[in-house]
């Protein structure tokens, strides 16, 4: 009977997928170690289901998290984030949320975020939310509050201006260790990429850094990679670098990968680096 009843337990472990509200709240919430939960436009009570759900995740350590083109708002966001929050044993979270209004709600996020004190690896989506460039700011220096965060990946849609505001919030995070920015750029941006790539460079632990950088032009201008290139030499403890940059067309015909590549060579710690063009 024992063996049965650990089988059963070992079964609703890995079975850590979820698009089906009610069969989520169902099953044995206080088993759950890896859940990856997706649903599709909750309404307000089902959004308070949610979170009443989460909560009683009591042994969770890893949430990929993905609400997209819900109809809730932020109060009720809110309640998924204060349920997450009481989940102590995480150790990695996920969130990827779409079409949920966020303007003028980037310190209350953040705030929410902070709240999760034990997470070590934080992946956070924002696309295709409404908020304001100073809400991208907030958002970040909730995030820098996390004591024991040392992997980053952020996935924003924003504009320049926004960007900006990033970077000097990621000032602020001193313990990352791993940090992924994917951004897109509306216009040539080369006075935004210098805002956040300044922010990069003053987190001090940085050992691996992955940099996706669109222009939406297409086209990259050379005062924009000549800065790249030269706030790569500052990045003296990175190990491991990754560049893709999207936008094919370089200024005089230039080869477009020679100046990056050289400087970043000359860090002597890197290990691995690539350097790609799309």
């Amino acid at each position: 009977m024992g063996q049965i009843k650990s089988k059963i337990i070992t079964n609703i472990i890995n079975k850590n997928f979820y698009s089906i509200l009610q069969k989520f709240a169902n099953s044995h919430l206080g088993y759950h170690e890896n859940l990856q939960l997706d649903f599709i436009q909750l309404n307000q009570e089902e959004t308070l289901i949610l979170a009443d759900s989460i909560k009683k995740c009591e042994k969770l350590k890893v949430l990929n998290l993905n609400l997209n083109q819900n109809k809730s708002d932020f109060q009720t966001l809110q309640l998924v984030m204060k349920g997450i929050s009481e989940c102590h044993n995480l150790q990695s979270l996920t969130l990827n949320l779409r079409n949920i209004y966020l303007k003028n709600k980037g310190e209350q996020l953040g705030s929410s975020i902070a709240k999760n004190l034990n997470i070590q690896n934080l992946v956070l989506s924002l696309l295709h939310n409404s908020f304001d460039n100073q809400d991208g700011h907030d958002i970040i220096i909730g995030i820098s509050k996390c004591p024991n965060l040392s992997q980053l990946a952020l996935n924003f849609s924003i504009t320049d201006q926004g960007i900006s505001q990033i970077g000097q919030g990621l000032a602020q995070c001193k313990r990352l260790k791993n940090l992924k920015l994917n951004i897109f750029f509306n216009n040539s941006g080369v006075e935004c990429l210098e805002d956040l790539l300044i922010g990069i460079a003053q987190c001090e632990n940085l050992s691996i850094l992955a940099l996706v950088i669109g222009f939406r032009n297409r086209q990259i201008m050379e005062p924009c990679r000549i800065f790249l290139a030269s706030q790569i030499k500052i990045w003296k403890k990175l190990t491991t670098l990754k560049i893709l940059i999207d936008g094919d067309t370089l200024l005089h015909g230039q080869k477009r990968n020679d100046i990056i590549d050289l400087q970043a060579k000359k860090l002597d710690r890197l290990v691995n680096l690539r350097v790609i063009y799309i």
